[in-house]
């Protein structure tokens, strides 16, 4: 097997995408985000009950699982546990994905007793000024733009709701 990486780098000026600019996909007019961008979130209870997923983004990538480039999840003993989940149900810890003007990525949380947990971006690179992250709660049917104040929400293991597949997504435009 051969394997053969590149890499560009582009000037600041920005662009416009045509069918042969590939290290960048169009965000919104005038905006570029690169491949090699990233975005962290973490989900935490305090300073040392936390867990975190990491979501890349590539313009060649593939939303679906790819073990080349996205690593599965596996839950720990931790007290919390946070993934980003593919297009095709996987959970991962670190997710790489083209981008696409309103995306949403669905977040899969768990929790080991119940209490307050807060969702914060812990590292952000690359992502333009532009873009705006949305965290979205489809329980309580909000939505916070999780780059300007963290995100804080009640787990209740009896309220099987309140935690799982269906009640987080990050959503970016």
């Amino acid at each position: 097997m051969f394997f053969c990486l590149a890499a560009c780098h582009k000037d600041e000026k920005l662009s416009p995408v045509t069918a042969t600019t590939t290290a960048a996909v169009l965000v919104s007019p005038g905006i570029t985000i690169p491949d090699k961008a990233v975005l962290k979130l973490k989900l935490f209870r305090d300073s040392v009950i936390y867990d975190e997923t990491s979501i890349s983004f590539e313009h060649a990538a593939s939303p679906a699982y790819n073990s080349n480039l996205d690593a599965v999840y596996f839950a720990g003993f931790g007290q919390l546990g946070f993934a980003s989940i593919s297009t095709d149900g996987r959970d991962l810890s670190q997710y790489v994905l083209p981008y696409t003007q309103g995306m949403a990525i669905r977040l899969d949380l768990h929790a080991k007793t119940d209490g307050i947990c807060k969702v914060m971006i812990s590292d952000e690179s690359a992502i333009p000024a532009g873009v705006h992250i949305w965290l979205k709660d489809k329980l309580l049917k909000d939505s916070v733009d999780i780059s300007k104040q963290n995100y804080s929400f009640n787990v209740s293991l009896p309220d099987t709701s309140s935690f799982g597949k269906n009640r987080l997504a990050v959503i970016l435009k």
